[in-house]
């Protein structure tokens, strides 16, 4: 299997054959190869660095390995695969992580046969946005300001600790260095807020201002099991639809229960299952 840089002029007769892998290397606006067995791409591998995944410390470098969904199931899969590793050791990058459908069980076996390691495994879930909750009254929302964004974080690593959430657990030993060009491009595109009740805050929402997409949220661990989390719920669906969304989307760990079961009483309906898979580079020697 070769590799094509995406400088390589065969790229462009390439990456019309992987729409979905080379959509995901284009929106990240980063350096990819193409890997293809003769003329016929299998997917992409796209280098970075943290803080992209929060899967190591700030300005590790790092992989995202795309397959093409259609080429889950191929006999050359193996080969993929190795092809992806070969790269990623040659560049000195620390490691890989790959995203897989739950349905391409071969697929996630194959990788984990070649070394790849769970790293997280979440329900997709969507609701459509057709009616306004009524809020409770006795919390408030306020808006955090870019010059409050780091303190945020802070909070929010401290509330979201200890989740069923594997892959979150890991990220949030990496959030309090996260640089301030990251924070303020955060920023420019989350809606984050502190909630609060009386004078001490009590959890921390985050949701995208235009596509329907819920965040983080998380309740102080010492205010948790009154109801809170509905109720900073219900105001992330209001707030959603008054900014002209049709659904709301969300990603949950399949073992957050508490999370699963509050997502499914206001009606959000499971969508799609993922396995994220890392590869470490033994080789990897940082400069």
């Amino acid at each position: 299997m070769k590799t094509y840089s995406y400088k390589h002029p065969k790229v462009l007769s390439l990456i019309n054959a992987i729409p979905e892998a080379a959509g995901k290397a284009k929106a990240m606006n980063l350096p990819y190869w193409i890997l293809a067995q003769k003329s016929h791409p299998f997917g992409v591998v796209i280098v970075g660095q943290e803080p992209q995944q929060l899967t190591a410390p700030r300005g590790t470098p790092i992989a995202l390995v795309a397959l093409e969904p259609s080429q889950a199931s191929s006999e050359n899969l193996s080969d993929f695969i190795s092809t992806a590793t070969k790269l990623v050791t040659e560049k000195n990058l620390a490691n890989a992580l790959v995203t897989l459908s739950f349905k391409h069980r071969r697929a996630v076996m194959q990788f984990q046969q070649a070394g790849f390691e769970p790293f997280d495994d979440y329900y997709l879930m969507y609701r459509e946005l057709s009616q306004h909750w009524t809020p409770t009254i006795g919390l408030q929302f306020k808006p955090i300001k870019l010059r409050e964004t780091r303190e945020w974080f802070m909070v929010a690593t401290r509330y979201l600790a200890g989740t069923a959430d594997t892959a979150l657990n890991h990220g949030l030993q990496y959030m309090l260095d996260l640089p301030d060009t990251f924070l303020t491009r955060y920023h420019a595109s989350e809606k984050l807020y502190f909630v609060v009740r009386g004078e001490t805050t009590i959890g921390v929402l985050d949701i995208h201002g235009t596509n329907g997409w819920i965040g983080n949220m998380a309740v102080n661990p010492l205010s948790r099991r009154q109801g809170y989390g509905k109720q900073i719920l219900t105001f992330a669906l209001n707030q959603l639809k008054t900014r002209g969304c049709s659904q709301a989307g969300l990603r949950v760990h399949v073992n957050n229960k508490p999370a699963c079961q509050l997502y499914d009483s206001f009606g959000f309906k499971k969508t799609a299952r993922f396995k994220r898979l890392l590869w470490w580079n033994p080789t990897y020697a940082a400069s």
